[in-house]
């Protein structure tokens, strides 16, 4: 069973307003992968972005396929997705990791962005592995909290705070968050092609006294579906 968290109005609204863009080279990995590891030609037809949210990664997508679907189990987060400025080529549909509305054999990469953790994993895998076409791609992305860069050093006092928050809210976090800090270490995709990643992403942040580097540490879990079943 999945959990449905985030489906209220107001998160909708704090999503769409707050929740960051991931960077280019999430994208431009997840894209050598299907060419160079899955080898794909470059004429993608069909993304789909489960728990996509406000739909951030979905519209990110958008450039390198003719169509991309973004999906959520939440209605309020759809909404906000489709009142957002966005490509032509992108629709957002209401559903769940485990019943992705989308035919079978018809999409190149699957993607699930900061979500995955809140799934039954294995009904996912089964619904990914229904829906992607012959060497489609699959690519769970997600990422930790950031370590607290100032002057070219960590700044021990702030990390230490932040560390003593995170501490603090531990017995109130939800068990399923513990994929998602061990950055899907314990996740296996079915699919003998696959491949891990971590990265480290700078992310300025200043005010009129103070200028700090937030350095986030995003992850990807890719796997390509092979050739012929």
């Amino acid at each position: 069973m999945s959990s449905r968290l985030f489906e209220g109005l107001h998160h909708a609204d704090l999503y769409a307003k707050y929740r960051p863009n991931y960077p280019q080279q999430v994208i431009d990995r997840i894209l050598t992968f299907m060419k160079v590891k899955a080898k794909r030609s470059d004429d993608y037809v069909k993304a789909v972005d489960v728990g996509c949210g406000s739909g951030q990664l979905t519209r990110d997508l958008a450039p390198y396929f003719q169509q991309t679907v973004g999906v959520d189990v939440s209605e309020a987060q759809i909404k906000f997705a489709r009142n957002l400025k966005t490509n032509a080529n992108v629709e957002y549909r209401v559903g769940s990791g485990e019943s992705i509305p989308v035919e079978s054999s018809s999409v190149d990469l699957v993607t699930c962005a900061q979500s995955v953790h809140w799934f039954n994993f294995n009904k996912f895998c089964g619904e990914v592995d229904r829906i992607l076409k012959p060497s489609g791609c699959v690519a769970l992305i997600g990422y930790t909290a950031p370590n607290i860069i100032y002057q070219g050093k960590p700044h021990q006092g702030l990390n230490r705070l932040f560390d003593e928050y995170i501490d603090l809210l531990k017995p109130y976090t939800a068990k399923e968050i513990q994929a998602l800090n061990n950055k899907y270490r314990d996740l296996k995709l079915p699919y003998a092609i696959n491949e891990r990643m971590v990265a480290e992403v700078d992310d300025k942040s200043s005010t009129d006294e103070i200028e700090v580097v937030l350095v986030d540490s995003i992850f990807m879990l890719l796997g390509a579906k092979p050739m012929q079943d």
